[in-house]
């Protein structure tokens, strides 16, 4: 659980009472908000069980040396993990607070508009980026690759 969370034990009900302005207010919109139990928020949060798993595979075969994984839903964290190491020097293992240095914010950005835009039906990632961006019509994509060839196909449309 974030830090945040621990401190507060009702956070819905105390932002609810923040927006609405009066205790009667938040207790109605608290009523009408969806509730999850205790047990069914663990059950839903084992689902994401093979989450720290598969990005353990990933420390394990060198790729990366450590990850931080958070899987949220309508406002609520359903899974927080730390796999591998803050520090391979050190061996320090990563935490689920570690500070990561981000050099550039663009791609991040970007990946949560389209996913934002995917979720509202406006646009879908299966789609060629041609269909929104007629620029890159008639591009060629990957359409095998192994360590000693690559396949290559014409998007024509």
């Amino acid at each position: 659980m974030l830090p945040a969370m621990q401190t507060l034990k009702f956070p819905l009900l105390a932002a609810l009472w923040l927006l609405a302005g009066s205790p009667g207010r938040a207790a109605q919109a608290t009523a009408t908000a969806i509730r999850v139990t205790q047990s069914s928020a663990k059950a839903e949060a084992a689902r994401f069980a093979a989450v720290p798993e598969a990005m353990q595979r990933f420390v394990d075969d060198q790729s990366i040396a450590g990850a931080v994984t958070l899987v949220a839903r309508h406002d609520r964290v359903l899974a927080l993990n730390a796999v591998g190491f803050a520090d391979l020097a050190t061996r320090a293992p990563m935490r689920t607070d570690a500070l990561f240095w981000i050099a550039s914010m663009t791609k991040p950005m970007t990946a949560v508009a389209v996913l934002m835009l995917q979720d509202e039906g406006k646009l879908s990632v299966e789609d060629p980026v041609e269909k929104y961006l007629p620029e890159f019509k008639g591009q060629w994509s990957i359409a095998e690759s192994s360590n000693d060839r690559r396949v290559v196909k014409s998007q024509k449309v």
